[in-house]
């Protein structure tokens, strides 16, 4: 999903109708208290969502890794929040550039091991030795990475500080609203025929801008960029829950696959997360999945993020009901996507 627009905060199950425009959206969870303003964030331990095992950090080599592995893919067509604020707040002279363009190699090199090895709750210097321990970097790797982290901490680190409140109050925020999804994360496993546990370890990134937050899967690996002033949980949700929908990745193509109307595997997969959240956990009082997709209403399918959100906006009532029946599941709702995709592909 990736997006850091107005999602909301309070987990909401939707059961009207799909129809264009549907019908407000009903909660049937009840919203919870704002938090206080800036707590200290809670012990959340690990969490169980149905077939997953949750646990979340701010930890802050994962912070500064976050940071300076975006700020090194960064380029002048799509430069980033970071880039942005990197300018204002720490100008890069030409050796902090050549230490940037060296760990985009490395990470070109080694993709999820150097993910593995840095985004971790230990620190800088006890993560470097540890991933030469396990074998994920060569020495020298390591001990590159240690330096470009230390180089760059300091400077990273007064926005850290700055954001601390913001990801204090989502994490109080994001402990109530995980035991508020749990009943629907069963659902979902079942849903999915997901019996093994599925472990996610999830970092939240302190983000300097107001409008463009984004989360990635690295290394086995969620980060979440936290918004300041934004509800964050259901993008949140929206990532974490595709730890569900990535198992079944093949059923998807092969079902893509089946449909009369071309459709690529990961629209068929995106359309499903998208009808679950936003779609189906979203924020009390709002319809966030209906609004993105009227914002959206003059682009052109050939958006990916139009696909996912129509299709997804025409699935969600179905995907309600078979979550809520415990009968249906993914392999015998992927008739349903293929016609709903062809209405949309075929108006």
């Amino acid at each position: 999903m990736g997006r850091g627009t107005a999602l909301g905060a309070v987990v909401a199950l939707v059961m009207g109708a799909c129809a264009t425009p549907p019908p407000p959206p009903v909660s049937v969870l009840p919203a919870p208290p704002a938090p206080p303003a800036a707590p200290e964030p809670p012990s959340l331990g690990d969490v169980k969502l149905g077939p997953i095992t949750l646990t979340v950090s701010d930890a802050r080599t994962a912070q500064i890794f976050h940071v300076v592995d975006t700020l090194a893919k960064a380029t002048p067509s799509s430069r980033g929040a970071y880039a942005d604020w990197a300018d204002k707040a720490i100008p890069l002279d030409d050796a902090a550039r050549a230490m940037l363009a060296a760990h985009a190699k490395l990470h070109a090199r080694r993709g999820a091991a150097l993910d593995q090895a840095f985004y971790v709750t230990i620190t800088i210097d006890e993560a470097a030795k540890r991933a030469v321990a396990k074998k994920l970097l060569l020495p020298a790797e390591a001990d590159a990475e240690r330096a470009l982290l230390d180089h760059f901490a300091p400077r990273i680190d007064a926005l850290l500080d700055a954001q601390a409140p913001t990801l204090h109050a989502f994490e109080a925020e994001l402990a109530g609203a995980l035991k508020r999804a749990a009943p629907l994360a069963s659902q979902l496993g079942r849903f999915c025929d997901t019996s093994e546990v599925i472990e996610v370890q999830a970092f939240l990134v302190a983000d300097p801008s107001s409008t463009r937050g984004g989360s990635t899967w690295a290394g086995g690996r969620l980060a979440v960029e936290v918004i300041p002033d934004y509800d964050n949980v259901p993008t949140f949700l929206h990532e974490l829950f595709h730890a569900v929908f990535a198992r079944r990745r093949g059923s998807f193509a092969i079902a893509a696959a089946k449909c009369e109307e071309s459709i690529d595997p990961e629209t068929m997969q995106e359309g499903v997360a998208y009808a679950f959240a936003p779609g189906l956990v979203h924020p009390a009082g709002r319809d966030v999945l209906l609004e993105m997709a009227n914002e959206d209403s003059a682009r052109k399918l050939s958006d990916p993020s139009v696909r996912y959100e129509r299709l997804g906006l025409a699935l969600r009532t179905e995907l309600g009901s078979a979550l809520e029946g415990g009968h249906d599941t993914l392999s015998a709702f992927f008739p349903a996507e293929c016609d709903a995709w062809a209405k949309i592909a075929r108006p």
